[in-house]
């Protein structure tokens, strides 16, 4: 059994639930995304459905173009949204999700 979860990218932010029939999430890596795998991504999907589409080196700027102009409801979550949603998260996980890859908070000097 899967749990909603709020997902914050591109400016916007939304609850994101897995568990619905019509929901697909595609994860990536390593490499960029472009507009082909964007368009395959969205290619015969529900348009009463949502996706979210994971990379963790990023989507150029044609795949976001190319998001932009579909008429399905879609996020892409790139590596820093990546990052910032599972720290945001990461406290709300069960202990045994918890244990598997326990987050540690560092402080990086703005300098480095």
């Amino acid at each position: 059994m899967s749990r909603p979860f709020m997902v914050r990218t591109q400016g916007f932010s939304r609850l994101f639930d897995a568990s619905e029939e019509r929901s697909v999430v595609e994860i990536k890596w390593p490499g960029e995304i472009g507009a082909p795998d964007v368009r395959s991504f969205l290619g015969g999907r529900d348009p009463q459905g949502s996706g979210l589409y994971v990379c963790t080196g990023g989507f150029t700027r044609k795949a976001s173009e190319e998001l932009e102009r579909a008429d399905i409801s879609t996020a892409l979550m790139g590596p820093d949204d990546l990052v910032k949603s599972l720290l945001e998260q990461c406290d709300m996980l069960d202990l045994e999700t918890q244990q598997l890859a326990p987050p540690k908070r560092i402080l990086v000097p703005a300098w480095a």
